[in-house]
């Protein structure tokens, strides 16, 4: 099998206190390098037919989890407002007081 050419690694590392998006946008990223200068060409390769499609399951597979991932940016971008509950208890005490009525001859 031929060896893969590999992709230098990149000046430098998003910074850790980067916007979460941009990080979810790099993981996209990677997603899309891996389907396509990994699983392609190890398909193209592969001389067994159940190599194949293990290769197009893991594509597949690598496919569903940009997609997730883009679903994530979706969601910080336009999901639902946060809304902010309070849940305050309020306690209330009847107080009863036996007034004993006195009556006739009693």
């Amino acid at each position: 099998m031929p060896q893969l050419d590999v992709a230098p690694l990149p000046e430098a590392l998003p910074p850790a206190d980067d916007a979460t998006e941009t990080l979810l946008n790099a993981m996209i990223g990677e997603c899309h390098f891996l389907m396509r200068a990994v699983t392609y060409p190890s398909m193209c390769h592969a001389g067994v037919a159940e190599d194949r499609m293990a290769w197009i399951d893991t594509a597949v597979k690598l496919a569903g989890m940009g997609a997730k991932v883009g679903k994530s940016i979706a969601h910080l971008r336009h999901g639902p407002a946060v809304r902010e509950t309070r849940h305050t208890t309020t306690i209330v005490q009847n107080r009863v007081s036996a007034v004993a009525e006195v009556g006739g001859g009693g």
